[in-house]
């Protein structure tokens, strides 16, 4: 059964309140705690998670307009795109970076609840090439929001 829309408003109001109280717990020496192997910190992590805050309005909006096929021999660079988000957002106080992830919740929670139960069920193919009902893809994102929240919790906890 395709994922409702209270059950993307909960478990977006769970990623929010899980990333709350990380951020909460943090100390100073914490945020440069690397988290992932040969990879983010705390702090990239969080800028992370800040930029993919809106990823429900903005998986909503693609599957209204669905953007035209890249060229032959073209494709979308993730990790290069999100090397730029990271970068962009690191050295900002945490309160910015959790205010844009706040902020970003609150967004993702406004679209899915104005979107049409029918756009919410209907078949998407998402960028990063998931397939199934929008609902189920954006709960799919959210997903992958907690498992990095995991790896944080892990790592400073």
């Amino acid at each position: 059964m395709p994922a409702s829309k209270e059950d993307i408003v909960s478990a977006i109001r769970t990623a929010d309140k899980e990333a709350e109280r990380l951020a909460a717990s943090l100390t100073e020496a914490a945020w440069s705690t690397g988290v992932y192997e040969q990879g983010w910190n705390a702090s990239q992590v969080l800028c992370h998670l800040a930029d993919g805050s809106q990823i429900a309005p903005f998986l909503i909006n693609l599957a209204k307009t669905p953007p035209k096929p890249l060229p032959p021999g073209a494709y979308f660079d993730l990790d290069a795109y999100n090397a730029r988000q990271v970068a962009a957002r690191q050295g900002k106080p945490l309160s910015e970076i959790m205010g844009e992830l706040r902020s970003g919740h609150q967004l993702s929670i406004e679209a899915v609840r104005a979107a049409p139960d029918e756009l919410i069920a209907q078949h998407f193919r998402a960028p990063w090439g998931s397939e199934g009902p929008l609902g189920d893809i954006i709960l799919e994102a959210i997903d992958h929001d907690m498992t990095h929240l995991r790896d944080l919790a892990g790592a400073v906890e």
